[in-house]
């Protein structure tokens, strides 16, 4: 199983464009409004300049030379770079690999077309350090929460990960302009994956969001109004065939919008796309804007995201072995939020880590020195002369001279008493 990438850090659109189309130049008129945009063409009496009005917008102004007080262009490698820096590794987050590799190209790109710009220095230390992260993305590993972690656990970790993929397209989504596309990424969020951490920033991205589109929405509600209007005012004065024909056009255009509306309600997406000249487009829109707006103010955001600082103080006594107040904030955690699911991971970690004993390190024999072997000293002449014999090994008591003398008393004894016993019995025999 391979967990699902998807961006999440503001990468800029622009970053990823080729560096030719990364300019900006200036005009500035002699009313004191600046223009900024890209100057497309110059003539001896005005100039072409493109304006971006919004992510996927822009608008060609002609203006006239006797109405520009000054013209800037911008060095292609100023803005080029300019843009580039914006884009920097994500300190809690990684990309995918393929994401790492346009961002490498378009680093390697600068280099190679402006090799004596004064910035050269700082890209490739940028373009180093997006490598070093591709390498770790490479080995399995994924960056999270600044940490970066095995495949294996970023598994355990999946609902989370990809809940923050999710909210940094969001980001980059709102940063753009592209309010309707983060609303659609935030119902992901919203959908599946309500208890994680990202959720309660993806809430806060979303009022935010929706505090900007409300008045949008109202303010093209009354251009298209406005315009509706004037399109009548313009159909009473305008002769056949061309009414007949701007009729028909109009009619086209709002074929199609309504074409384009239906297919996206038909597939179940609860942000429609906004079609500038729909007026059931931002009609829609308004009444899904609104609805969530009331929805999202009833969200305890403060409170989810105590329950988030609890959690990460808990791991912080948990890192220090102190397991009873890290027990006391994930209960903590768990009653301010109790679908955290980081809160829940953390204490199956606490269960862990006390049923594992943490085992006593064994202190190392002291190495008690041997002692080198002492030469003997020889003895001298005199000390060779005092010196006791060994004593011999004691003899048996019949082999010394006490002994052997006791040996012959017993034996004449013998010999005594044998003679008397036969001059008796010879005695005895005479008298008979």
């Amino acid at each position: 199983m391979h967990l699902k990438k998807r961006s999440f850090w503001l990468i800029l659109t622009l970053a990823l464009l080729p560096l030719a189309q990364l300019r900006a130049d200036s005009v500035t008129l002699k009313t004191g409004e600046e223009i900024t945009g890209t100057i497309k063409s110059e003539t001896d009496t005005e100039v072409t300049i493109d304006v971006q009005v919004s992510a996927s917008i822009t608008d060609e102004r002609v203006i006239e030379k006797t109405d520009i007080a000054k013209i800037d262009k911008t060095q292609p490698d100023e803005i080029a770079y300019q843009q580039l820096m914006q884009t920097q590794p994500n300190p809690q987050s990684s990309l995918s690999s393929d994401e790492y590799g346009q961002i490498i190209n378009n680093l390697t790109e600068f280099e190679t077309a402006y090799p004596t710009s004064t910035h050269l220095d700082d890209v490739k230390k940028l373009a180093a350090a997006f490598e070093d992260e591709k390498k770790h993305v490479e080995a399995g590993q994924f960056k999270y929460l600044g940490r970066w972690i095995p495949q294996a656990e970023a598994m355990k970790r999946r609902v989370q990960i990809e809940a923050q993929e999710l909210y940094g397209t969001m980001q980059q989504q709102a940063a753009a302009g592209d309010f309707i596309g983060a609303m659609q990424t935030f119902t992901s969020i919203d959908q599946a994956y309500k208890t994680t951490r990202s959720y309660p920033p993806a809430v806060t991205l979303a009022q935010a969001v929706l505090a900007r589109l409300v008045p949008d929405l109202a303010s093209r509600m009354a251009g298209i109004k406005s315009g509706q209007a004037q399109m009548k005012q313009t159909l009473l004065v305008t002769p056949e065939p061309e009414r007949s024909n701007l009729i028909a056009q109009n009619k086209a255009e709002q074929d199609r919008a309504a074409a384009m509306l239906a297919n996206s309600m038909r597939s179940g997406q609860r942000w429609v796309p906004l079609i500038p000249d729909s007026q059931a487009s931002i009609q829609t829109l308004q009444r899904v804007a609104s609805n969530d707006a009331l929805r999202l103010s009833t969200t305890p955001v403060a409170a989810m995201e105590q329950s988030i600082a609890k959690v990460d103080a808990a791991r912080a006594s948990m890192d220090a072995h102190d397991y009873g107040a890290a027990n006391v904030l994930l209960e903590q955690a768990t009653s301010l939020w109790s679908q955290n699911e980081d809160a829940r991971y953390a204490l199956d970690q606490l269960k862990a880590d006390v049923s594992t004993p943490t085992p006593t390190p064994t202190p190392k024999p002291s190495v008690t020195p041997r002692p080198r072997p002492s030469a003997t000293p020889m003895a001298t002449q005199e000390e060779v002369m005092i010196i006791t014999p060994t004593p011999a090994p004691e003899k048996p008591f019949y082999m010394t001279i006490p002994g052997a003398l006791g040996i012959v008393a017993v034996v004449m004894i013998l010999i005594g008493v044998v003679a008397i016993v036969g001059k008796a019995r010879a005695r005895k025999d005479e008298v008979e």
